[in-house]
C-alpha cells in the first residue's frame, strides 16, 4: 500500500509524464482482490467499548517472552541468534502483543477493541495506531 502511495506523490506538475512502477501495481492488485471479495475482512466502524481480558505481556532479551491471560500463562524462550538488524526488546515486546492478538482471535474474539497489558510505551503506541 506504501508503493501506491509513494507513486501517488511523484505527481509534481501537470506536464511531467508518468508511467507506474510495478510495486504500485502490485499495490494495487491486492487492493483490487481485497474490494472484490464478498465479506470484508475487517470492520472499520468502532468496537465500542474496550474490553479488558486481564491480558498481560513481557519479554526479556536473556530469556525470552511471556503471556499472561487470567490465570493462565505460557512463555516462550529465546533461540540463539535471535536477535538482529531490528530485531532488540521493542521488537520482542510487538511479538508478544501479537501473540496476544492471535490468542485472542483463536477463541473467537474479534471486531473489538481489547485492553493488553505492556510496560512498552512504544509497542502500546504502535499498535494503538494500527
Amino acid at each position: 500500500m506504501f508503493n501506491l502511495y509513494k507513486w501517488l506523490t511523484s505527481f509534481l506538475n501537470d506536464y511531467v509524464p508518468h508511467w507506474i512502477t510495478s510495486s504500485a501495481l502490485t499495490d494495487l492488485w491486492w487492493w483490487s482482490t481485497l474490494l472484490l471479495q464478498n465479506h470484508a475482512p475487517q470492520f472499520l466502524n468502532p468496537g465500542g467499548l474496550t474490553r479488558d481480558y486481564n491480558i498481560w505481556v513481557d519479554a526479556s532479551t536473556e530469556w525470552g517472552i511471556g503471556l499472561l491471560w487470567g490465570m493462565h500463562w505460557a512463555a516462550w524462550q529465546l533461540c540463539n541468534g535471535w536477535r538482529g538488524p531490528s530485531r532488540d526488546i521493542g521488537w520482542l515486546k510487538g511479538i508478544t502483543v501479537e501473540l496476544a492478538i492471535l490468542a485472542t482471535r483463536a477463541i473467537g474474539i474479534c471486531n473489538v477493541d481489547i485492553l493488553i497489558w505492556s510496560d512498552n510505551k512504544g509497542v502500546i503506541s504502535a499498535f494503538s495506531k494500527g
